[in-house]
């Protein structure tokens, strides 16, 4: 199944590998979903909300909502600059070592602008 735009965090909740760790400790059955329908973006664990709470039956409720709570909306300006840049570098790190060509649209960069647009960033810093 064809999965959205790589880079878009819109309901979206963004691990470090400190934040994942902490839940499967705290709730195992959570952090084993996070590790199989997670996808890897440099050092982050990006989990798709949908999916999560389609899955709350195998995820459990306190993990679900612990999930939530690094929902990528609740991100400050400097957090959501950090995560964007370092996915970003990641993800054209993972596409260089393809032989295929990649054509970018534009839409890969449209996101992060709106992100920043969303915190007031002025036009020098987007």
């Amino acid at each position: 199944m064809a999965k959205g735009h790589p880079l878009l965090y819109f309901c979206k909740a963004c691990l470090t590998e400190d934040e994942y760790r902490s839940i499967y400790k705290r709730f195992p059955s959570a952090g084993r979903w996070i590790k199989e329908n997670s996808s890897r973006r440099g050092p982050y664990f990006i989990v798709d909300l949908i999916d999560a709470d389609s899955s709350v039956e195998l995820i459990g409720e306190d993990g679900l909502k612990e999930i939530h709570l690094h929902n990528t909306w609740y991100l400050d300006k400097t957090s959501y600059k950090k995560l964007t840049l370092e996915t970003w570098q990641n993800y054209l790190y993972e596409k260089s070592k393809e032989s295929q060509p990649v054509i970018f649209d534009s839409a890969l960069f449209q996101y992060q602008i709106f992100g920043m647009l969303l915190f007031n960033a002025d036009g020098f810093e987007i």
